[in-house]
This record gives structure tokens, C-alpha cells and sequence, in this order.
């Protein structure tokens, strides 16, 4: 779980930033549950500790996890039950672990609405990269679509004091476009 490459220390998540998968090449495609090696050097615009920034060129696909009892083996150790504990440490500890599984006490609801269609200055940034001009790749660049829905889960952790939280699922396979057919 730990960018190769880097300096050792504790395990636990890290945040790889930016990642272009439509950009990568079809060889270097990776799916879901995937173990890929990758060189990565902090994120100098992101100072939480576990933001790290890829270095494309160097990603390796290694295995594929099969269904979830070795999945369970890599998750478990790093699971949290208590987000608000989480938020705390964070606010009181700038170098704090802002990343966690966290197992809810109670899921109170899973909502999905309708996703909508990009902001003027979301579809600005989405148009200035699909025209830029590459000097190494001739590949012509694909926009990305607007998310069909928008997901969020409402749960309470195991705090004491919790009084819940709503968060977003940034899951492609539940928010995004439907896969093309042939």
C-alpha cells in the first residue's frame, strides 16, 4: 500500500494524484482490486502525508485479488471506527492520517440522485485539456463525462458523541457512464 520507491513507514493508504486513465495506454490499464507498483513522490501541492504523486511511466500491474478473503487480509488491519476520531486527530494534528476504512455503527441511508452536467468552469478545464497539444503522444485525447448520479452514504460512527455523517462515493462503476458496446 505504500508507493514503491519511497521512503518506509507505517502502512496504511495512500492518495495517488493524477492518475489519467483515459490517457494511460491500453497495456497499462489496471481494474478494480488490482495490485499495482508505481514510483511516487509527495504531492507538493497536497500536504496531507498520505498524498502522493505518481509517476505514470514507472506503473506496473502486478496481480488481480480475487474475491474478498485476500482482499480481507490486506482491508482488515486498517479498518477505523470512528470517523469523528479521525476528524479530530486531523484538526488537532496537521500530519495526522486523513485516509481510513472506517466501519460504520449503523448505516442510516444510501442516496442516489441524478448526477448533473459540468459547471461552466469544469467544462472550461475538461476543453482546455482535451485541446492541448502533446508533442510525445498524437493519441487524440477523450473528455471525460459527467457522472450520471451522485451518491452518498449517511452513517453514524462509534463515537459517542457522533451525530453523522454524509459522504460521497467516488465508485466509478456506481456514478459513472454506462461502458460502450460493440
Amino acid at each position: 500500500m505504500l508507493p514503491s520507491g519511497s521512503t518506509p513507514t507505517p502502512t496504511g493508504w495512500v492518495r495517488l494524484y493524477p492518475i489519467n486513465y483515459r490517457d494511460l495506454a491500453t497495456d497499462d490499464h489496471f481494474a478494480k482490486y488490482d495490485i499495482v507498483s508505481v514510483d511516487a513522490k509527495p504531492a507538493r501541492q497536497d500536504q496531507r502525508r498520505e498524498s502522493w504523486k505518481p509517476i505514470i511511466d514507472t506503473m506496473v500491474r502486478e496481480a488481480h485479488l480475487p474475491p474478498w478473503q485476500k482482499r480481507r487480509q490486506l482491508l482488515d488491519p486498517h479498518i477505523e471506527d470512528s470517523m469523528c476520531r479521525l476528524n479530530r486527530q486531523v484538526r488537532d494534528q496537521p500530519n495526522a492520517p486523513s485516509l481510513a476504512l472506517i466501519r460504520p455503527a449503523r448505516i442510516d441511508d444510501l442516496v442516489v440522485t441524478p448526477g448533473r452536467p459540468w459547471s461552466p468552469s469544469e467544462q472550461r478545464k475538461i476543453d482546455t485539456y482535451v485541446n492541448q497539444f502533446d508533442l510525445l503522444n498524437d493519441r487524440k485525447r477523450t473528455p471525460l463525462e459527467a457522472p450520471r448520479f451522485k451518491a452518498t452514504y449517511h452513517y453514524r460512527c462509534d463515537d459517542p458523541q457522533c451525530k453523522g455523517h454524509q459522504q460521497g462515493v467516488l465508485d466509478w462503476e456506481l456514478v459513472g457512464v454506462p461502458a460502450q458496446t460493440t
